[in-house]
Parts: structure tokens; sequence; C-alpha cells
């Protein structure tokens, strides 16, 4: 967390300082021997970042600190003041001089960082069974100093002149005042983020009382909104950092809920009284929504609450192996870290054709890889590496009923939620009606085309959605994988639901399969203006939907939010041309 803000920051001062040298011909020695100091330090941090050494980190950014301030001082003397006053030819030597100062400024607010740069290490962050969760929450405040400091240093370089403005300033160091900026501004962002995250995560590791957890294994075998269906579900509770290995199951264990919690008239027009079955209730994209659903569901079936919901994809379980070492199940087979997602996906369907066998083999993996994460049997940063990089992919989603710990989890975009505030942003949504397990072998290709033609305040864009069911040829699976699918047995057809939440303010004017109009299910949900329709999806063979919006103009670019299923995406956006 910190070492990708020390990533972004510290480099800030090479990015301007270090090759401008239409304004470096001004400052003469002083300003140039600091440029080099400052380079060299910069690359010592870097280096001390990637081994994880700790007293040479602190001992580099000490030195790109005085680097940078020596580099300022250059600059700042009053001869410089005058030539910066000097209209229009003054201007080239106000950019270096607001710049350095910037830069001094933010190389200054690396400091508080220092403090706290031992959790730099996981290793030091865990201990005889426990997560050092005091460790994490004091890390709080230096972050929120931190991220002060930056966003000071962007106000700065904000009054610079610019030539977009008139000023006379040469494109290069236009360009590195611009980008330095805009990397202050992400920087700043970035540290507001981790001190959210080392101010929720503590509590929701037990350190204000014990908290239990209810984890959704989710397998993209069978699409559902959230990624996949939840096959398995485990429990556990967190007391001031100490995991403790709870309950294992399955999704049959639940019993259908009586009435469905409030989600709103918008939930229940689009996907009616299904989510009352657990395999259905995560039919909608939004986290939230699915995790409310999971906390009633635990609740009335076991008459025990949960403090905090999480959904993993099944490639948790492969992380969580690469952490701690291969898996041996009930027969004694071995699985190596790299087999346990493709075993979970496809092969364990083969391996134990026997539904209650199967169910018996995934139930005790999910328990040897949570038992082996509780009782500390894993390598700290191996675990760390992996489990950012599922949050990234989307692919580790929180939910919290407390509303304080909600928002700081959506500040660090790990709740799945699916309001959006961003203007031109799609979400394509691929959901299994057939039963079948073979999303495994799903292949999407997403083209938008965003509109940039205005007319009346508005635009029309198109995103086209590629399907390919791309099955192995000849498909040799257990009949169970085969659902409710039709056809040949060698080339199913499966029943698939596909839906497009375009941005607030935009509704899905028509939807194309093949190039053929077909009517939809317009809806809105979270405010996001949608459509749904249901096609058959033949094996190998693709099939195109094409989404008309009517969206609100703006100047934004274009996003494609991504659904976290077994294969990544393609995604093109392009611009329209007026």
């Amino acid at each position: 967390m910190i070492g990708r803000v020390l990533r972004v920051v510290l480099p800030l001062v090479v990015v301007l300082l270090v090759g401008a040298g239409v304004w470096l011909a001004f400052t003469g020695s002083r300003a140039v021997a600091a440029v080099d100091d400052l380079q060299q330090s910069v690359n010592d941090v870097q280096a001390a970042l990637d081994d994880t050494d700790l007293a040479a980190l602190r001992t580099a950014a000490g030195e790109a600190q005085s680097a940078a301030r020596r580099a300022n001082d250059a600059v700042d003397g009053p001869v410089w003041g005058l030539v910066a006053a000097i209209p229009y030819l003054g201007d080239t030597p106000e950019v270096a001089r607001t710049t350095a100062s910037a830069l001094a400024t933010a190389a200054d607010g690396v400091t508080p960082l220092l403090e706290v740069a031992d959790v730099l290490d996981p290793a030091s962050l865990y201990s005889d069974g426990r997560i050092a969760v005091d460790k994490l929450r004091a890390s709080a405040e230096p972050l929120v100093l931190a991220a002060a400091d930056l966003d000071s240093a962007a106000a700065q370089i904000a009054t610079a002149p610019v030539a977009a403005d008139g000023a006379w300033v040469p494109a290069t160091l236009d360009d590195q005042r611009a980008e330095a900026a805009a990397q202050l501004t992400e920087a700043a962002a970035a540290l507001d983020t981790a001190a959210a995250a080392a101010d929720v995560v503590p509590a929701l590791l037990g350190a204000d009382g014990p908290r239990t957890w209810f984890i959704g294994l989710q397998t993209p075998a069978e699409a559902r909104g959230t990624g996949g269906l939840v096959g398995n579900i485990v429990t556990i509770r967190a007391d001031d950092g100490r995991l403790t290995l709870g309950r294992t199951g399955s999704n049959t264990d639940f019993r259908t809920l009586g009435a469905l919690p409030d989600l709103g008239d918008d939930f229940v027009a689009r996907y009616g009284q299904n989510p009352r079955r657990f395999t259905n209730s995560n039919l909608s994209p939004d986290f939230p929504s699915a995790a409310l659903l999971w906390q009633r569901f635990y609740a009335d079936t076991f008459d025990r609450e949960a403090d905090v919901v999480a959904g993993l994809d099944v490639a948790a379980l492969g992380a969580l192996a690469r952490a701690s070492g291969p898996i041996t199940l009930l027969d004694s087979t071995v699985l190596q870290p790299d087999e346990v997602v493709p075993f979970f996906l496809s092969e364990v369907y083969e391996a134990y054709p026997n539904r209650e066998e199967r169910k018996r083999v995934q139930e005790a993996v999910a328990e040897s890889v949570f038992d082996a994460l509780t009782s500390g049997d894993f390598e700290p940063a191996a675990l760390v590496r992996e489990f950012a990089a599922l949050a990234d992919e989307g692919r580790l989603l929180l939910w919290s009923p407390d509303a304080a710990e909600q928002g700081a989890l959506d500040a660090l975009h790990l709740t799945g939620a699916l309001a959006s505030q961003a203007p031109r942003e799609v979400y394509p949504v691929v959901i299994n009606a057939s039963g079948t397990k073979l999303d495994t072998y799903l292949d999407r290709d997403i083209v938008y085309t965003v509109g940039r033609c205005t007319v009346e305040g508005r635009v029309a864009s198109e995103v086209q959605l590629t399907l390919t069911a791309d099955l192995p040829d000849p498909l040799v699976v257990d009949p169970f994988v085969l659902g409710l699918s039709t056809g040949r047995p060698n080339a199913p057809v499966q029943a698939t639901q596909v839906q497009l939440h375009a941005a607030a303010g935009a509704t899905v004017a028509q939807v194309n399969v093949d190039g053929r109009p077909v009517s939809s299910f317009v809806f809105t949900e979270q405010g996001r203006g949608s459509a749904v329709v249901e096609i058959a999806l033949p094996a190998r063979e693709p099939v195109t939907l094409t989404f008309i919006l009517d969206e609100p103009a703006d100047d934004a670019p274009g996003q494609v939010q991504l659904q976290p299923l077994a294969r990544e995406a393609a995604v093109t956006i392009r611009d329209e041309t007026c």
C-alpha cells in the first residue's frame, strides 16, 4: 500500500527536474548538482522498495528530500524572483520556481511515511498467528499528513503559468508540469485511500471487538452477476487480528428465504423473487445487494449474525495455495498451487461425478486453504501480493453493515457496488440461465464506441459485445456440467442472459443480436439505465450483441467495467468521429 504511493511520489522529483534542460540552463551548477544527486537518490529509493530494505529506504529517501530542497533553493533567490516577474519572458522561470517548490513540498510529504515504513514488509505485520492491527492503525495518521502535503504541492503547481493560457513556456517544460500536477493529485488520492485502509482494516479484523466473516466462494464456471455461482462458504472469526476458522459448507446448506430484504423496487422489478434461493442470490452485479442477501441467508439458516461479508473468486483458493503450499485431497491426490483453479473450474466435475462426493471434496479443499490462512501456515509477502491482484481484478469484494466502514471500503474500490459516478462507464454482464458449468470457456470481446456528436445535449453511443463459448472439441464432460442446455452433448446450446448497465442518466435505446433488432427488458438499477436480453449461445459460434445508448453529452473518457469471469475480456474503446 505505502510502497505503491512511494513509487508514485518519489519519482515525481525526477520527472520534472531531470530532462527539463530548458530551465535548468538558468540554474547554474548548484541546481544541476542537486538534480544529479536527486536522480541517484530516487534510484536508490526504488531499489530499496524492490528489496524491502527499510534501512536503505530511510537513508535514500532522506537523501532525495535533501536534494529536492537544494534544487528548490537554487531557483528561489531574489534574482530568480526578479526574472520571473518580467511579463511573458518570466513565464518559463516562474514555472521552474513553482515546480521546484512544489516538488520540495512533495519530498517533505514523504517524511511521515518513513515513520511507518515497516508496514511495507508483510512479515512485520504478522507474528505468532496474529495480524498487527495496532501497527496498521498507527499508520493512518502519517498517511493523512503526507496526503495533505501532496495536496498542497498539487495546489502550488496549479498556480504556474500554462502554455494553453498564452504563457511563454516551452512545450517540454509545460508537458512536464502537467504530468507532475496529475501525478501529485493521483498520489494524494492514493494516500487518502491508503489512510482509509489503515483505518478500516483493523476494525474488520477485530481490533475493536470480535467480528464474524461470512465468505462466499464464487465459481465463474457458472456466471452470475458478481462473477460466479457461490458453490462453497466459509466463516472466520477475527479477534484483535487473530483469525479462527469457523464453519465450511456449500450452497445446499441454505434454506429458501421467506422474504427478500428491502433491496428496492428496481431490484425486484428486474430479479423478482429468484434471489430468495441462495444459488440466485448474486444474479445482480451489485455486490452490496448480494452481501446483504448472504448475511440474511446465514442468519436465517444458522441463527448467526455476520459482521463482514466477503466475496472471493475460486482464484482466491489458488492464491492461498501459492502462499501456503500444495493441497492434499480426501483420496490423497495432491494439487499443486497452479492446479487449484483449473481443478475447481472444470476438472472436479470429471474427477468426482457423484454430487455428494464432489461436495465433500470441494468443502475439504476450502477448509484446507482457509485453515492455512487462520493457522499462519503461509508466506505473508506472497499472500499480500496474491490478494492485491485479486482486488485489482474485482475478485475480492467486501461489505460491512456499518455505514462508515462501508464508505471506507467503497473508497478502496472493494465493494463491487454497481452505483457509479463515472459519466461514460458501461458494464456488460453475463448470467448463466441454463445451469451449465461451461462459462469457464466463455470469451468476451467488448467494443465501446463513445458518442461525441452532440445533439441537444445528448449523444448516441454503442457497445458491441461478442460472446463465444469456446468449448473443447470434442467435449467430453459429465452430464451435470451440461445442465439444462439443449443440442447435442458435444455441441450444447446455452441460454444466457446478457445485460448492459449504462451510466447514470443514460438509457438503452435499442438492442441488436447479430445485426437484427430484438426486444429487451429495460430497467434501472442503482441509478443506471440498463437492459437485458436472453440469447441462445451455441458451442463455438460467436454471437454479437449491440447495445445502442442514448447518453448525456460529456467530454469524459469512456470506461468499461469488467465482470470477473474465468477468461479475461478483450476491450476496445473508441471515440466517435463527427
